[in-house]
């Protein structure tokens, strides 16, 4: 009887030592996400519908019947913490950013407190997809591609 517990114990302690192994070797979601990062693509899906178009970085169109702009940057260079610089055409735009959920939700937050919540998609060393819900009327999802192109 005592050679089972000692067993069970010990199957135990293996586990929570592989487990404890593994979340520590993990990649960060802030760590990874610090560096900059080109805007290369993103592309508008409707609900339901088949991709409706694929658009360059920062080209207007109308969606919705609206003209539309996902984000004007086509540089973001995320800095440790929490402050973002959003470069577009030579202007800078200075906000903070936050990994918010369960590392899933990127928050971007501009100094009249507009707040924009992106999807954190995919996150590797070398690229990132961020989905942003567009509005009621124009009813889809915007996939927003990056590179990585500074550490």
């Amino acid at each position: 009887m005592m050679r089972f517990g000692i067993l069970y114990l010990m199957v135990f302690l293996f586990g929570l030592t592989g487990f404890t192994v593994m979340i520590s070797k993990a990649p960060v979601q802030e760590e990874l996400i610090v560096g900059t990062w080109e805007e290369t693509k993103w592309k508008y899906e409707k609900n339901g519908d088949e991709e409706v178009q694929t658009y360059q970085m920062g080209k207007e169109d109308a969606v919705g019947g609206q003209p539309y702009r996902i984000h004007q940057a086509e540089t973001w260079t995320f800095l440790k913490g929490g402050k973002l610089n959003l470069l577009c055409k030579g202007n800078c735009v200075q906000a903070t950013w936050s990994i918010k959920g369960r590392g899933n939700i990127l928050q971007i937050r501009y100094s009249d407190n507009y707040t924009e919540s992106y999807q954190l998609t995919e996150l590797a060393t070398d690229r990132m997809e961020l989905n942003y819900e567009c509005d009621a009327q124009a009813k889809g999802i915007a996939k927003l591609n990056f590179k990585k192109i500074g550490g």
